[in-house]
């Protein structure tokens, strides 16, 4: 059995910085054409054993159902038609999925991914988000950390 996922919540009434995403990023509407992006976003990085995502109708059928399901809670970002990162957050403030496709990673995206997310929130008149974290997965916990995420 695996250990119980680590939680990490941030204060929205703390200030944060404003995201800064890489030249070229474009945020894309989640809408069902573009959901498979997202998803394969999802599934690459999640090959590390470090998260995971069910088959594409499956996640796509649970996500859209879902009473807190918001499209507008989706941030799918790429450029020249190459999706590399996506958010998905319910509307109480919870990520439920956060992912850099590996080929973008260390430049800055998960940092914006989480302000932009943070910000959205921020403006619904929302006081904290927060998520889940697989134990080990240390890169991650680092970035929340980075991100002024605090465990507990």
């Amino acid at each position: 059995m695996s250990p119980p996922a680590l939680v990490f919540t941030r204060d929205l009434s703390v200030p944060f910085a404003a995201p800064r995403w890489p030249d070229g990023s474009v945020r894309r509407p989640f809408t069902a054409e573009t959901a498979p992006a997202a998803h394969a976003v999802l599934r690459q990085a999640y090959a590390n054993g470090l998260g995971e995502v069910g088959t594409y109708a499956d996640w796509y059928d649970a996500l859209v159902a879902d009473a807190e399901y918001d499209p507008d809670l989706c941030f799918l970002y790429g450029s020249s038609g190459v999706a590399f990162g996506f958010a998905q957050v319910w509307t109480s403030g919870f990520v439920k999925d956060i992912a850099v496709a590996e080929s973008h990673r260390r430049q800055g995206i998960g940092k914006a991914l989480l302000a932009t997310v943070f910000a959205e929130l921020q403006d619904r008149g929302l006081a904290e988000v927060r998520l889940k974290v697989v134990p080990g997965n240390e890169n991650a916990i680092a970035l929340y950390r980075t991100c002024g995420m605090r465990e507990g």
